[in-house]
This record gives C-alpha cells, sequence and structure tokens, in this order.
C-alpha cells in the first residue's frame, strides 16, 4: 500500500537523475538545488516494508528532461 501508484519508484527515479551531476567535494548538498538523496534512506526502508525497490531505467532522456541540460 504504500507505492500503491508508483509514486514512490517515480520520485526515486527523478531523485537519481537530478543528483546524477552532483559532484562530491565539488557541490554542497544544502545548495544543490533541487536535489534530495532522501531516495537512499526510502530504499532502504523499502526493504524492511518487505516492498520490491524498482532500479529504475534512467534514459538520457530523462536525465536531460530532469536536469535542464
Amino acid at each position: 500500500m504504500v507505492n500503491t501508484t508508483n509514486g514512490v519508484d517515480y520520485a526515486i527515479r527523478n531523485a537519481k537523475c537530478r543528483m546524477a551531476n552532483f559532484k562530491e567535494g565539488v557541490n554542497k548538498p544544502s545548495e544543490y538545488e533541487p536535489g534530495t538523496t532522501v531516495y537512499k534512506l526510502v530504499e532502504e526502508l523499502m526493504v524492511y516494508l518487505d516492498v520490491p525497490v524498482e532500479k529504475p531505467n534512467v534514459t538520457k532522456e530523462d536525465e536531460k528532461r530532469l536536469t535542464r541540460g
């Protein structure tokens, strides 16, 4: 019931696309917007809820759209 409409999977995919351009040590997480790493926590929690974590296939088109590039 947690992810009945795949909204969580969609949000995780979007967050991963956005964070694909984040460079550790170069960018500051607090200044990297809109970006989030909450998806990492959600993926971890989904394991305990016995919800399959979908590994979304991020296309180049998705990446361009989400990174404004």
